[in-house]
């Protein structure tokens, strides 16, 4: 009876190991992604929202936060 498990732990130990390197054929198929160019990427158009917020930023804002929000500001 001990031999038994013995026998079925070396066994299960072995096709483990056994099958364990070895990937599906699924795993393994993988589409290729396309090359990025980030000249295709362009900046979105700017809202009337955006153009007003940046009036609003220039004259509330940049007196103490910088022009560019890095607050570097004259203030």
């Amino acid at each position: 009876m001990l031999w038994q498990r013995g026998f079925c732990a070396v066994l299960f130990c072995i096709l483990l190991l056994a099958g364990s390197p070895y990937k599906s054929a699924s795993a393994q198929e993988q589409p290729v992604s396309p090359e990025y160019d980030p000249t295709q990427v362009t900046l979105p158009e700017q809202t009337p929202s955006a153009i007003l917020g940046r009036a609003l930023f220039a004259e509330n804002c940049a007196p103490c936060h910088g022009a560019e929000g890095n607050s570097d500001g004259p203030v």
